[in-house]
């Protein structure tokens, strides 16, 4: 039995090194489309917006987790 498995290990081994040594191709030299600098301002602005909004939102509401009501009279 552990020939059988043995014999099939080598006659895969070709096929497992073949996959394995595979070489990660990098691309250089300029892009193919130009992206404007307006278009990445707006998105910039956007994750920037959507990364702080919950903090802010917490931030401004931090009387009412604490339970604190402060009322305008």
């Amino acid at each position: 039995m552990f020939g059988v498995v043995r014999k099939g290990a080598c006659l895969m081994n070709p096929a497992i090194r073949a996959v394995s040594l595979q070489k990660a191709t990098i691309v250089s030299g300029p892009p193919r489309y130009r992206v404007s600098f307006a278009e990445k301002a707006a998105l910039g602005f956007v994750m920037c917006a959507v990364s702080c909004a919950p903090g802010l939102w917490i931030l401004a509401h931090i009387q009412d987790y604490r339970g604190i009501r402060v009322t305008k009279e």
